[in-house]
């Protein structure tokens, strides 16, 4: 008996085996590399209202010995510099969390500086500052690597439409001047959209070019992206949409030259 498999499931299973690869190696990597510290956080993402002056962030020490953390908030692709008049601060910017405890660091908006019609994007970044370098002179072995991790961070306004609406709000197609291999983003919500897993299928239904692993678009804003290895016209994407709870929504596109792509939940 010979069994049929259809180029979409076919383009799951190799999705899945790809990430059974990537986590096999990593477990691997981490089973045999310095530990890179024993933190953990409340959230995977963080949000910061408007009225809400301040958000907590909660973290664990699961060491047996105390942690030295380092928090900051920057906007990415800048420098500390250019970052200096930014309208958030931490609580705690150097905080120790002794072994087994839980400790609160609060991030604060002044209430000035961020545009009030759309979400403005952070990184929240949280560095586990290694202790003393062993003295070498002593005869002491052993390497400390300091562990940084970072986090999203989103302020969000007051807005007349809820979150969830940028997940069909989003228009997909093909640029007419572009190249094989390219498709075009248009955001027209005030939210930034996150996306992970993206792969483009061409005309017969099979995998084209290298997957993308994580794709943001501004608010309001559009996005032109090569898959690069796709030399042939891109006829359809998957990707999941990541919610506010970080839940991934499986989503197809169906692409068509000179028209917005038909979006559908899987």
């Amino acid at each position: 008996m010979s069994l049929k498999t259809s180029p979409a499931a076919l383009h799951q299973v190799l999705l899945a085996g790809r990430r059974l690869l990537h986590y096999m190696a990593w477990s691997a990597l981490a089973a045999t590399a310095v530990q890179a510290g024993p933190l953990s956080f409340d959230e995977n993402r963080y949000f910061l209202s408007e009225g809400a002056a301040r958000r907590t962030m909660l973290i664990h020490n699961g060491g047996d010995s105390q942690a030295l953390v380092q928090i900051s908030v920057d906007r990415p692709g800048t420098t500390a510099q250019s970052d200096a008049d930014l309208p958030l601060a931490v609580s705690r910017p150097l905080l120790p969390i002794p072994a087994n405890e839980t400790a609160a660091v609060e991030v604060f908006y002044q209430g000035l500086g961020l545009p009030g019609d759309r979400e403005s994007f952070f990184l929240l970044s949280v560095l586990d500052v290694p202790p003393k370098a062993p003295d070498t002179a002593q005869g002491e072995t052993g390497m400390h690597i300091a562990a940084r991790h970072r986090f999203k961070l989103f302020y969000r306004p007051r807005l007349e439409v809820p979150p969830e609406a940028v997940r069909d709000a989003l228009l997909w197609q093909l640029p007419a001047d572009a190249s094989p291999g390219m498709v075009e983003i248009h955001n027209p919500s005030p939210y930034y959209a996150t996306l992970v897993e993206i792969a483009a299928l061409d005309a017969s239904g099979q995998p084209c070019g290298q997957n993308i692993s994580h794709l943001m678009v501004e608010p309001f804003g559009t996005l032109r992206q090569s898959i690069q290895g796709c030399t042939a016209t891109t006829a359809s994407m998957s990707y999941r949409y990541v919610s506010d709870s970080g839940r991934e929504i499986l989503y197809e596109v169906s692409l068509h030259a000179g028209q917005p792509g038909l979006i559908r939940k899987v």
